[in-house]
């Protein structure tokens, strides 16, 4: 990963493009993790756009054989940036293309700050708002994600699990940190992807922060553990959710205990109820007795069924109390039960009956209709930050980031009772609040949670 100092470029327009911005432009740390993660992207149609106070930003990387856009580059970076800075919050802030392919075309001087990894990929965070978050951050949390083949680290704030933001609106710095490796089969690998999550630890502890907690999932949850064992630089704690690691062509597990028996940080564990996972739920009990290593284990909670639970909102609803307690202030008196459902909330709502239950109301066509021009950002429930631009009555473009660049595609759209089509998939749309819309799909789950962009 390149390097980049503090500097000041006067950047000359290389090409006259209406669509490139001028005048004097200072990118933020957030802004320059997305340049820097931009640049590392060999593709010759290419372009990224940042807003005119340097804090949003947006990127396209359309080659045919990895994304289809539905505009020029440029277009759709700048699409991409105001999203982002409807989702910051900010306004009178329009998006305009800093460079092309990897030229530079803002016409006026650029500051690119100078930030130590991995700094520049901070989650979003909700604005300073009185009440919000304390003005210094509590603490940094180190994200690390399950296996992700089709990316090199490092990468952005794509893909963060509601419970990983949850922790960011109260005040933590959230870092999204990578097992560096695409294939980390293998205790070798998973030797190796510890050591570089060990290194990430001390490097946010040479940035100054006195709190430092792991939270980790699936394959990026075992070499986390290994990071953690004793002797070793460690975090405060670590947040752990269905930990896996597979070894040979056929897929075997590789032994837990060996893992355990080194941890030596606080580790709050949640276990699906998949029979491997209830195996290595029991194993962890019985181990971290013998060690007497601080740790806390939910297992088989009605909230974390499946292996990907802990990316649906609903099992942040249901343990983001206990959660917060945990990376705080280790403890093995925790109390991880499941908040109970209250109709004030829709993060625990997984179904059109939950909607029902707690009348939230259909919206109606006009509504729907009501879109048309305005877009519409939020998460599928895999976690896919996904945005939809209702260009027409009878056209719907869809941006969806994954995997280190955007995927565009437009569809054919029709409005009719309280539904909105896309070809022939149609989604019931209800109304939350007047900025937030919920999207059922035809089996009666919610597929769509999402803000409406205001005009």
């Amino acid at each position: 990963m390149r390097q980049l100092t503090t500097l000041t470029l006067a950047a000359v327009a290389l090409a006259a493009c209406q669509t490139s911005g001028e005048g004097p432009i200072t990118l933020s740390s957030y802004a320059t993790g997305g340049y820097l993660q931009y640049l590392e992207k060999d593709s010759s149609q290419k372009a990224f756009a940042v807003s005119q106070d340097g804090r949003a930003y947006g990127w396209a990387s359309c080659d045919s054989n990895t994304t289809i856009c539905s505009g020029s580059p440029a277009s759709v970076a700048i699409s991409s940036c105001e999203d982002d800075a409807r989702q910051l919050k900010l306004t009178n802030q329009p998006c305009y293309v800093l460079a092309n392919r990897n030229n530079v075309v803002w016409r006026g001087a650029l500051t690119i700050p100078q930030i130590d990894p991995p700094a520049y990929y901070y989650v979003k965070r909700p604005p300073n708002t009185p009440g919000s978050r304390p003005s210094e951050p509590v603490g940094a949390v180190l994200f690390i994600s399950g296996r992700l083949p089709d990316i090199d680290t490092p990468f952005g704030d794509g893909n963060i699990p509601p419970y990983v933001r949850t922790l960011a609106a109260a005040g933590w710095d959230v870092v999204r940190g990578s097992h560096e490796r695409r294939e980390i089969r293998g205790a070798r690998a998973q030797q190796a992807a510890a050591d570089g999550i060990r290194d990430r630890v001390a490097e946010l502890r040479r940035m100054g922060y006195q709190r430092v907690v792991v939270a980790a999932h699936s394959f990026g949850a075992w070499p986390s553990l290994i990071a953690g064992a004793d002797g070793l630089i460690r975090a405060d704690a670590n947040i752990i959710t269905t930990p896996i690691a597979l070894d040979g062509p056929d897929d075997e597990q590789l032994d837990f205990e060996p893992v355990l028996r080194n941890l030596a940080t606080p580790t709050l564990f949640f276990f699906d109820g998949q029979a491997d996972s209830r195996d290595r739920a029991r194993q962890t009990r019985t181990v971290l007795a013998a060690t007497g290593v601080l740790h806390h284990v939910v297992d088989q909670p009605d909230n974390l069924s499946d292996h990907q639970a802990p990316w649906h909102p609903a099992f942040d609803f249901a343990f983001d109390h206990c959660i917060a307690q945990f990376a705080m202030t280790p403890t093995t008196a925790l109390d991880c039960a499941p908040a109970a459902p209250s109709p004030d909330d829709h993060r625990w709502m997984t179904s059109e009956q939950d909607l029902k239950d707690a009348s939230v109301p259909l919206a109606a066509d006009r509504e729907i209709r009501d879109f048309v021009g305005r877009r519409v950002v939020g998460q599928r429930p895999n976690g896919e930050p996904t945005s939809y631009h209702l260009v027409a009555e009878d056209r719907l473009t869809a941006t969806v980031r994954r995997k280190g660049f955007e995927r565009n595609f437009q569809v054919a759209t029709t409005i009719s009772n309280s539904a909105l089509c896309l070809n022939d998939d149609c989604y019931r749309i209800y109304r939350w609040d007047d900025d937030t819309i919920i999207a059922v799909d035809s089996t009666g789950q919610i597929d769509f949670r999402g803000t409406v962009a205001t005009r």
